[in-house]
Parts: C-alpha cells; sequence; structure tokens
C-alpha cells in the first residue's frame, strides 16, 4: 500500500481529490492534508508520504518554493503537481522537480487516476535503477514535449512567452529550421486530430510540420510547415500534396475545407504574424466560390453599401426582432449576389455596423456591451463560410433587438413623439420624409400633414432647427473646420450648409462663430 498526502489551501478540492482516488484505494491511502508549503512539509518529514499531490497557487509557502524543496530533500518522493493557471514557469518548476505530470484545474477522475497510476509505476520501478531511468526519461520526454506544444500554441496566439527553447527531442528539428508557414485548415466538418497526423506521415511531413488542433473548435486547426532554408521541394508542392491526401484520407473534406496559407517567416518570434495572415488569406473567400485554396495578399478595409443600414439600425433601437432578422436575410442575399464581395468586406461592413451600435445601445445602458471581441476574435480570426457568419450575427443581433425592446424606446410614444425622437438623436444623417414613413409604416402626406398639425411647422425647418442648434454649439465651443461641421450635422454640401444657417440665424458660419471670440 502506497501514501499520498494532499496539498492545497481550497478544502473542496482536497476533499474532491481524495474522492476521486477512491477507486485505486486497494493501492494507495491517503494520510494527510495540508493547505499551503509550510503545513505540507512538516507532515511530509513526519508521515514519510511515498506521492504528493500539490497545487501551485498557495499561501504562506508557494508552490513553487515546495517543488524546489521537494526536489532537494526528498528526490525519492513522487510529485503531481495540479494548478489553474496554464503558466510557462510553473510548468518548468514541475519538471525540473521530475514531477510525475502537471494537471491543469478542472481535471477529470480519470486524468487524476491515471497519473496516480504512474506514480505508482514510478515506485515500483525505482527496484530497477536502469528501469527508473528508462522510464523516468520518456516521461520527462513527454513534459518536454506538452510544454513545447504549449509554446508554439502561446506563438501562435500572439501570448507573450519568456524564451523560445525547444527542449524535447521530438520537436528538436524545430531548432534547425525556424523558417516557417502557416496552414489555417477550416471545415464545416470535424478535423480528427489523428486524420492530420495520419496525413502528415502518408505524406512524409511528420518530422516538417506540426499540427495544432484548435481548443475552442474541433472544425479547425494549424498546420505549421517548418521548412529548410534549401528545400528539396517547393512550398507550394508540399501544400498541395498535403491538402490532395487529406482529401484522399476524407472525401467529405474536399468539398467543405478551405485552407489558408501564409507567408513564409524566418523565424518563431513572427508565428503569430503567420497565424494572423493566415486567417487574412481565407477572408478572401467569397460566397458560391469553389476555391477552397488562399494565399496570403493585404486586403482592404472596404464597406459594402448597404441603403437600408439606417432602417436596420431604427429597427433594432426599436426592438423589432422580425424586421431585423428580416433585414439580416435580405443583406446576406445581396451578398451572395455581388460580384468581388469576399468575406473580409462582409465582416468589416458587419464590424462598422457594430461600432454603430455601440454608440446606440451606451444611450440606453449603463454598461455598454462590449463588441470588439465578437467583431475582432470571433469573426475575423474565426469564422469564414457565408452561412457562419449569417447564422453568427442572426443570433447577435436578435439578441440586441430583444434586449432593446424591453426599454420600449418607441412603443410609448405617438407618431409625431416618435418622429421628433429619432430625429433629435439621427439629424446627422439623410433623413426625408419618405424614409421616416417607411420606417414608422405611414404614408408620406399623411405624416408630412400630421407633423405641421402638431409641431406648427414643416419636417424640413423642424429638423434644420436641430442641425443649425448642433452647429452653433459646435462652432462655438470647438476649433472644428466648417466642412466637418457641416458633416457632422447632416449637410455634405457646404454651400447649402451655409444658406441654411444664414437663413435661421441671420449671421454666417463664420460670423456666428467670430461673434464669440471677441
Amino acid at each position: 500500500m502506497y501514501t499520498y498526502l494532499v496539498v492545497d489551501d481550497e478544502y473542496y478540492t482536497r476533499k474532491g481529490i481524495i474522492k476521486k482516488l477512491e477507486s485505486l484505494s486497494d493501492q494507495i491511502t491517503c494520510i494527510g492534508e495540508a493547505e499551503n508549503g509550510t503545513s505540507a512539509l512538516e507532515q511530509i518529514e513526519q508521515k514519510k508520504p511515498d506521492i504528493v499531490i500539490t497545487d501551485m497557487q498557495m499561501p504562506v509557502m508557494h508552490g513553487n518554493k515546495l517543488l524546489l524543496t521537494l526536489a532537494d530533500s526528498y528526490p525519492n518522493i513522487q510529485i503531481i503537481v495540479i494548478s489553474g493557471y496554464k503558466d510557462f514557469d510553473y510548468v518548468k518548476n514541475a519538471l525540473s522537480a521530475n514531477a510525475v505530470n502537471y494537471i491543469l484545474k478542472p481535471f477529470s477522475k480519470q486524468e487524476l487516476c491515471e497519473t496516480m497510476k504512474k506514480a505508482i509505476s514510478k515506485i515500483k520501478s525505482s527496484q530497477t535503477s536502469h528501469l527508473q531511468i528508462a522510464l523516468h526519461e520518456e516521461e520527462m520526454e513527454q513534459l518536454h514535449y506538452k510544454y513545447d506544444l504549449s509554446l508554439l500554441q502561446n506563438l501562435l496566439m500572439g501570448l507573450s512567452v519568456s524564451e523560445i527553447k525547444i527542449t524535447s527531442k521530438k520537436l528538436y528539428f524545430i531548432s534547425q529550421n525556424h523558417q516557417h508557414l502557416v496552414i489555417q485548415l477550416h471545415s464545416l466538418l470535424p478535423l480528427p486530430d489523428s486524420l492530420i497526423q495520419t496525413c502528415l506521415i502518408d505524406c512524409g511531413m511528420s518530422e516538417l510540420a506540426i499540427y495544432l488542433p484548435n481548443p475552442n473548435n474541433d472544425d479547425s486547426g494549424y498546420l505549421i510547415l517548418f521548412l529548410p532554408e534549401t528545400a528539396a521541394v517547393s512550398v507550394n508542392s508540399l501544400c498541395s500534396n498535403f491538402i490532395n491526401q487529406l482529401n484522399h484520407l476524407n472525401s467529405n473534406l474536399k468539398s467543405s475545407t478551405i485552407y489558408g496559407i501564409s507567408k513564409i517567416h524566418p523565424n518563431l518570434m513572427q508565428l503569430h504574424t503567420a497565424y494572423l495572415e493566415s486567417c487574412q488569406a481565407l477572408n478572401q473567400m467569397m460566397p458560391n466560390n469553389e476555391k477552397s485554396i488562399f494565399e496570403y495578399k493585404k486586403l482592404e478595409n472596404s464597406i459594402f453599401e448597404w441603403d437600408k443600414q439606417d432602417e436596420f439600425l431604427f429597427r433594432l433601437e426599436a426592438g423589432d426582432i422580425t424586421a431585423v432578422q428580416a433585414l439580416i436575410e435580405e443583406l446576406f442575399t445581396l451578398y451572395e449576389n455581388t460580384k468581388d464581395c469576399n468575406t473580409h468586406v462582409i465582416k468589416y461592413t458587419f464590424f462598422q455596423l457594430e461600432n454603430q451600435l455601440h454608440t446606440l445601445i451606451s444611450i440606453y445602458f449603463e454598461q455598454s456591451i462590449s463588441t470588439e471581441s465578437a467583431s475582432i476574435n470571433n469573426i475575423f480570426h474565426s469564422i469564414y463560410f457565408l452561412e457562419e457568419l449569417k447564422s453568427y450575427y442572426l443570433q447577435y443581433f436578435t439578441q440586441i433587438a430583444s434586449l432593446l425592446k424591453s426599454k420600449n424606446v418607441y412603443a410609448s410614444k405617438t407618431l409625431i413623439e416618435q418622429v421628433q425622437y429619432y430625429t433629435e438623436h439621427n439629424y446627422n444623417k439623410n433623413i426625408t420624409l419618405e424614409f421616416l414613413s417607411c420606417l414608422f409604416y405611414v404614408n408620406r402626406s399623411y405624416l408630412s400633414h400630421e407633423f405641421k398639425l402638431k409641431t406648427q411647422l414643416k419636417y424640413i425647418d423642424y429638423l434644420n432647427e436641430i442641425r443649425i442648434r448642433h452647429a452653433k454649439d459646435l462652432l462655438q465651443n470647438t476649433d472644428k473646420k466648417l466642412y466637418q461641421i457641416a458633416k457632422s450635422v447632416g449637410y455634405d454640401n457646404v454651400k447649402y450648409f451655409f444658406r441654411v444657417f444664414k437663413k435661421y440665424t441671420d449671421q454666417t458660419p463664420e460670423q456666428y462663430r467670430a461673434s464669440f471670440r471677441i
């Protein structure tokens, strides 16, 4: 019977570990619990456990210091490290202390039991020194390999690392060939890791490439292809061979998978740049385009001109869920039927829409809803098929419309009050009676008549008065140029702005501004 000690500052975590190990009660028994490193060392000295299961983040004595002490003073004790932090320094300290494994919280019963079995196996094998050394080297290699993969994953995603050093024998070839490119795979079907590994072996690329599955989606992943400076085979040939072999292994992938290929980069510090280029390569995809392989090229941020954008924002503000969904469906139909409208244009157009929406929402909610993560990370770098984009934005804008519906922005107002409210908040846009009659589902003539009846003003005069009021404020309190002020209050034509301003104030904009600068 082997004994173990559990070290963790959280009571329920300690009890959970003991509970998960009950299935091994015929081989092991818990002889104590400690809530910090100091208490653990006292019990280790008294009870001499065979195995220590320890957390890293603890008060009094940190796990790092405990590991160092165990490695120096109790080298025969088997160590299992558990932590809620995927920290390279923690992993390196665990490696230095010859830990059996580094387990990330939350962890399963199976993972913990399997690790405990490894610890027991190590204790048994210590009877034969040669076998112990061989086992130790193998496990060390696995830990080094895990560390290397984590290092590459973090470099790929742009996370900072303290140093770039490949430590496993399996990936040592990277040290000799830092020149690399990234192929991003994105599919409508799952991409099993085992299938990709088989493909690499069949292509003879297992010593040239590493596949990193997307940890968040099983339908995408990243192939890092490392290239000797003098390669006997061209890059295009290597990429084509891999893709053809993958399609051969699973014919369903041929029509459902796209590949984005980055430029070649000289060192691992540019791995994240290569990743971003692979994303941008995939953003070249167009609706109804049968092309599946895209090589990186710089894309300009251009917006798809949609004449119903203002109506869409109004329907959102009004919480009209049905109309919002219908307009999104209509917009994506336009995308499908528009030549040269690639995924990047679609995403950037929605990104600009979300920026306007962000301003709109801030009017009604104290804590504004963040759109940055959705716009940049989730969309620009992870969704590429048109149907995926439509599904995402239907869900996203439906949720926003539902939130705004609860505010009853327009529901509690009369028709003319609704028109006035909309005008006050959108005076800088191209507003006409025709457009307003469309928004509020009324006849143009009827709206014109009712508006004058209720306000004693023609609508155009009401709109101009609001615009001129805001223009006067900008003239008085800012140093903006006149053409900038004109545009910011809704006048694209500066000369027309001058005429309207003088009509309502008996002064030119320059004269009005000068009167406050005396």
